[in-house]
């Protein structure tokens, strides 16, 4: 452990800490430094060693000799394996990435890997993403890929441009490769921008969710276009349902959970109306019914569905398949990550007991947490890289809401 709060409170920056953690392990130094020697990671015994003949917190970590306790590099601080610098202050908390005891990265090392995918990615004829990947190689997942007849998934994309444009905001330093990625990368995103201003006539939450995306990368031809479909799905006829009115426009919760959760572009208020009134008319729909309600979209008997609380028809409570056909006769997913939404956000009995009927009649969740059930015994065992973002979110937002 590297006491750096005395350094910050004399007034030192990140980059002086570097700089006498350098000077701590130079030859002559004969200050006292403190290593474990043998045993497992996290076990055998302290032994004292002289700055000057110090390599690593624990001998069979990663050797770097030339700065053993970590290196510095664009404002950031990388710390050796196993070291932990104490008293950071807040001001630096995302400039400091730490490799703990198992050598995992911090979060700086998985932003770079993502990021150097998606710069190296293989990308189809057209110069666009392929639909899938294989997340072991990184090379296309040809039986999925080849099945798709998009040039590109806009939505996708939509969504992929929202993560990248949270990530630049929270790490400034990673922006000009991220713009790259985006603006000057080799996809020619520009090219969709016409067909994005196009859905200013709109009233799909999933046009709202992913055109928010594409807005925060060109806000002068796109800015208004979010706020505008949000507008015309606040201002469509309204229908009601168990007691509840809604909008008559298309509404699932997915797209609407992600808006809550991932944007912050000034609509918040008018989001958090709309998704007060989707939460009350699936609590009044599990009153009257005496059956859960937590819809979204996924893997529903080996077929991707949406489960609709306005279905595009305008009849509520629908479930289509991809195409758009109506699924008469597929039950309801109970999904986690709606129900854990619902929590963070609401905070009620109902969201509580639901979260509490799906973790314990669910596996434990070792690797994720498991899609879901229905109100008829049925399990779905599917795990999502999706579903569990929107957990995470949740789970994000019900922290900062305690904070």
């Amino acid at each position: 452990m590297i006491e750096g709060g005395t350094l910050y409170q004399a007034g030192r920056s990140l980059s002086d800490i570097y700089e006498y953690l350098k000077y701590a392990c130079t030859d002559g130094n004969t200050d006292i430094k403190y290593t474990c020697e043998s045993g497992a990671v996290g076990s055998g015994f302290i032994t004292e060693l002289e700055g000057q003949e110090y390599i690593t917190a624990q001998s069979g970590y990663a050797v770097t000799k030339a700065s053993p306790f970590g290196t510095f590099a664009g404002g950031t601080f990388f710390g050796a394996q196993g070291v932990w610098l104490a008293g950071m202050t807040g001001t630096d908390a995302n400039n400091i990435q730490l490799t703990d005891a198992n050598g995992t990265w911090g979060s700086y090392a998985r932003f770079d890997k993502v990021l150097t995918f998606l710069e190296n990615r293989p990308l189809n004829e057209q110069g666009y993403p392929f639909q899938f990947y294989d997340a072991t190689t990184g090379r296309e997942y040809y039986p999925e890929s080849n099945a798709s007849t998009n040039i590109v998934d806009v939505a996708d994309t939509g969504r992929l441009f929202v993560a990248l444009n949270n990530l630049r905001n929270l790490n400034n330093s990673l922006a000009p490769r991220i713009n790259n990625i985006v603006l000057n990368g080799r996809s020619d995103y520009a090219a969709l921008v016409a067909s994005i201003e196009s859905d200013s006539s709109s009233n799909s939450i999933y046009a709202y969710y992913y055109d928010s995306g594409f807005a925060s990368f060109w806000p002068q031809q796109l800015g208004t276009v979010p706020s505008t479909i949000l507008s015309n799905i606040l201002n469509s006829q309204e229908i009601t349902t168990y007691g509840v009115s809604l909008p008559n426009a298309p509404l699932c919760t997915e797209p609407l959970l992600s808006s809550v959760f991932e944007l912050d572009n000034g609509d918040r208020p008018r989001l958090m109306s709309l998704m007060s009134q989707v939460y009350l008319a699936c609590e009044a729909y599990s009153k009257t019914t005496l059956e859960y309600m937590a819809p979204s979209e996924g893997s529903n008997s080996s077929a991707w569905v949406y489960e609709w609380v306005v279905a595009p028809n305008g009849e509520p409570w629908r479930i289509t398949d991809y195409a758009g056909n109506l699924c008469e006769n597929r039950h309801s997913i109970v999904y986690n990550k709606v129900a854990f939404s619902f929590l963070a956000l609401f905070k009620t009995s109902y969201a509580r007991n639901m979260v509490v009927w799906l973790e314990d009649a669910l596996p434990d969740p070792v690797n994720g947490y498991y899609a879901g059930l229905d109100n008829y015994g049925g399990i779905y065992l599917s795990l999502s890289n999706i579903g569990n973002t929107l957990i995470l979110d949740a789970a994000l937002y019900a922290l900062h809401e305690e904070a």
